[in-house]
């Protein structure tokens, strides 16, 4: 065999070997995704090199596949870790962790979208150089705290708590919020809460909201308008496209 098709080869199944790890480790956090998440999370123009990474990976017994009903008979198609999957998302020399793996029968129907986004979110982080983004699930959290969709370090080196949010609350409900992030906010050693939106419509009225807050108690003290301020510039609330 010639030297040049032994390197070729050779650089072939590195690339494969690097794609598959980028996948798992992607997976070790958020579970499952799609293949047009891991299109964009693999940096391919079209989906079906996606697809055929995910089916080879499904043939090694890495993930599995299942077909999630959605809403007007419309469904997706998730692929996740199985535990030997699991066991190949850490390298060799780190221990190996006990996370969750795929289990469909748990998969929430009505979290499906807001999940998707949120992974749109995660890939944009790591393309920007986001660091140790950790899913709201796997989070330690004291009971009754507002558990965050994400926590992760930017490329600037801040640790913020993410909120994905597609739709406007009530103003008692992120009157609520913000007591909950300011109560646990060194505890966590969160800088920024960064609320993230799809439009500047939904962007605009959920920024009104929170900056519409004029007083606060916190364990039963009632914050001057300085410490009001202080609190909420906290708070930042910024389009998908902001990421960077």
């Amino acid at each position: 065999m010639k030297p040049e098709l032994i390197t070729s080869f050779a650089d072939r199944q590195r690339r494969i070997a690097e794609k598959r790890r980028t996948v798992l480790r992607f997976l070790r956090e958020e579970v499952w995704t799609t293949a047009e998440l891991v299109t964009a999370l693999l940096g391919f123009a079209t989906r079906a090199p996606a697809y055929q990474t995910l089916k080879a990976m499904e043939r090694d017994g890495l993930l599995r596949s299942h077909a999630a009903e959605l809403v007007y008979g419309r469904t997706v198609s998730l692929w996740g870790l199985t535990p030997h999957g699991l066991a190949f998302a850490f390298d060799d020399d780190e221990p190996l962790q006990e996370v969750s793996i795929f289990q469909p029968s748990r998969v929430s129907v009505s979290q499906i979208s807001h999940k998707i986004e949120l992974q749109r979110l995660h890939i944009e982080a790591l393309r920007c150089g986001w660091t140790s983004w950790t899913d709201g699930h796997n989070l330690n959290m004291g009971k009754g705290d507002k558990i965050p969709d994400a926590v992760a370090v930017t490329a600037s080196g801040e640790r913020v708590a993410i909120e994905l949010e597609r739709t406007v609350k009530s103003a008692k409900r992120y009157y609520e919020i913000v007591v909950s992030y300011t109560l646990r906010r060194k505890a966590n050693g969160w800088q920024e809460v960064r609320y993230y939106c799809p439009d500047e419509a939904i962007r605009r009225r959920v920024e009104q909201r929170i900056m519409a807050i004029k007083h606060l108690s916190i364990r039963g003290q009632i914050a001057t308008p300085e410490q009001v301020q202080g609190v909420l510039s906290m708070f930042r609330v910024l389009l998908y496209s902001d990421m960077a």
